[in-house]
């Protein structure tokens, strides 16, 4: 399994220019973020962390496609749908 800054320079190596450190604290924060609104909803602690991951390795696979700033609504939207399901 991918920890989550082996996760980000994936998406380094993909993105090209970016600093890999501010990158990794971007996606950090919303990994976070992710978790904790998932924990609201009702997701146990382990289980939000790990849907948060998931939904990271789903951005991984789209992240090329989306614009920047549509890559945290969409890592939400898929987070929330792993949630409901």
């Amino acid at each position: 399994m991918f920890t989550f800054f082996s996760l980000t320079r994936l998406i380094k190596e993909r993105r090209g220019n970016w600093n890999i450190q501010e990158y990794d604290e971007i996606l950090l924060q919303w990994s976070r973020e992710l978790a904790f609104y998932l924990r609201r909803l009702g997701a146990k602690k382990e289980t939000a962390e790990d849907m948060a991951q998931e939904s990271l390795l789903t951005l991984i696979e789209y992240e090329d496609d989306l614009p920047f700033n549509k890559l945290k609504p969409w890592l939400f939207r898929v987070g929330i749908n792993r949630y409901l399901d």
